[in-house]
């Protein structure tokens, strides 16, 4: 009994011991940072981080006093790890990242360095989650677009990271990309990478003021624009607001979207993409691959400004007809761009990879040289399901 007993002591200690806390870390004791900015400096990387100012965001009495709710800091060193290394001397607490939100990449950065660096640290760290989302910003450094205070959400961290979730799922030219899928596009065989572009419009140095949020209409605002597409881990373009929508068609990822058609001067019948599906096919013509892809769309009319009678048949086949035309020159015009920039970003390599491997494992060094000669064709199929609760529009009756 004595050695039973004995021994349920030992364990009743181990125990103890095991539960405690050993590592822990009070939250008033650490630097949450909710962005992450990097940009070249010189042959070195500037690291700029948002950390959060607790008493800021707790306010007093409710009320906020009207400084930022983040202070940013900045470093410079030879390598990522090496400059957040050197930020400790400057900020009070150690940095805590396991709650970033948005990483941004300055163009400079990203065109002449790349993001291979960056992202191999951040695959790295244990502290980082995956959940992030990594963006451009266009024109502009990172640590510009951390300077910008931002108005309703006083963490601008949170602010990006919302406004692109919301957005990538309602408006098709934006594309929130997560750490993983990253990675996936810069290892995958055939397929190179897009990023979301993020702009500063407006005034940026009266955006980096307390001012910024005082008004009705701020001086600067954060905004969403464009995809940027890579060779490698190198930005080497711009898509447009069009050439965008298109890319995510083709990959599809098109959740919900908003689309219209010109049906007279300054006359417009939109629509609201409730559903879009692609299927891409590939067969080989004259020993040469051959790419298909088949766009099928599901929408309703939202808005009318058109003189059309929508209860007639013929007029829903003609906007039908319409809509699909318009979308087979945006998905081409996208390739074609894709071409002639000699970036894969559609992916047309990977279907190569996927479906002819005997052909990929001969030619695949050669893919930069085949693709921008590659032949394809896009097939659109355009369904208008409903049209709102009124066939007419108010206009139309008011001017008989």
């Amino acid at each position: 009994m004595r050695r039973i007993a004995v021994r349920l002591a030992a364990v009743v200690i181990a125990c103890a011991l095991l539960a405690g806390c050993w590592d822990r870390h009070e939250l008033n004791d650490l630097g949450i940072v909710s962005a992450i900015g990097f940009d070249k400096k010189g042959d070195k990387i500037q690291v700029t981080v948002q950390i959060l100012d607790p008493s800021e965001l707790a306010g007093s009495a409710g009320k906020a006093s009207g400084s930022a709710a983040v202070v940013a800091y900045e470093e410079i060193g030879v390598s990522v790890d090496d400059a957040i290394g050197r930020l400790t001397v400057k900020a009070p607490y150690p940095l805590y990242l396991s709650h970033t939100r948005m990483v941004i990449i300055g163009e400079e950065m990203a065109r002449k360095d790349g993001v291979g660096k960056v992202m191999d640290y951040l695959s790295r760290e244990r502290q980082m989650r995956t959940d992030f989302f990594i963006i451009l910003a266009k024109k502009a450094k990172a640590s510009e677009v951390l300077g910008i205070f931002t108005p309703i959400t006083k963490i601008p961290g949170n602010k990006m990271y919302t406004s692109l979730e919301t957005s990538a799922k309602e408006w098709a030219p934006v594309k929130g990309v997560h750490l993983v899928e990253l990675i996936n596009d810069l290892v995958t065989p055939g397929k190179q990478l897009a990023l979301t572009g993020i702009r500063i419009e407006g005034d940026r140095k009266k955006g980096s003021t307390p001012t910024n949020i005082a008004n009705i209409r701020p001086a600067a605002k954060l905004m969403y624009i464009g995809l940027g597409v890579f060779r490698g881990d190198k930005l080497v373009g711009w898509l447009n607001e069009e050439e965008s929508k298109g890319y995510k068609y083709i990959q599809g990822e098109v959740v919900r979207s908003v689309g219209f058609v010109e049906c007279g001067p300054n006359e417009y019948t939109v629509f609201k993409i409730i559903r879009a599906e692609t299927k891409r096919a590939l067969r080989m013509k004259d020993d040469k691959p051959f790419v298909t892809i088949h766009l099928r769309i599901e929408a309703d009319v939202n808005e009318q400004t058109c003189d059309l009678d929508l209860s007639k048949p013929e007029t829903i086949d003609k906007l039908q007809k319409m809509a699909e035309k318009k979308t087979v020159d945006i998905l081409t015009s996208t390739v074609r761009k894709a071409q002639e920039i000699r970036s894969d970003f559609v992916g047309f390599g990977n279907l190569v990879e996927r479906k002819a491997p005997r052909y990929w494992r001969k030619h695949e060094s050669q893919w930069a040289d085949i693709f921008p000669e590659l032949e394809f064709e896009v097939k659109v199929s355009f369904n208008i399901r409903r049209v709102g609760t009124k066939i007419r529009s108010f206009l139309q009756e008011k001017e008989e």
